[in-house]
C-alpha cells in the first residue's frame, strides 16, 4: 500500500522562480506598510496596506 507522495512538488509561483515565501512571510510578519498593485485591463490601482 502507498503512503502519501513520494516527492514534493514546490508552488507554481515558487517553481516560477517569482515569489520567495521565507522573504514574503518575513515581509507581511513584519508590519511594514506595502505597495499592492493590481491591473486590469485598462486600469492599474496601487494600494498602500
Amino acid at each position: 500500500m502507498a503512503h502519501g507522495p513520494r516527492y514534493h512538488v514546490p508552488y507554481r509561483r515558487r517553481r516560477e522562480g517569482r515569489t520567495d515565501y521565507r522573504r514574503r512571510l518575513a515581509l507581511l510578519s513584519s508590519r511594514m506598510t506595502r505597495a499592492v498593485v493590481r491591473r486590469s485591463g485598462r486600469h492599474i490601482t496601487v494600494q498602500f496596506v
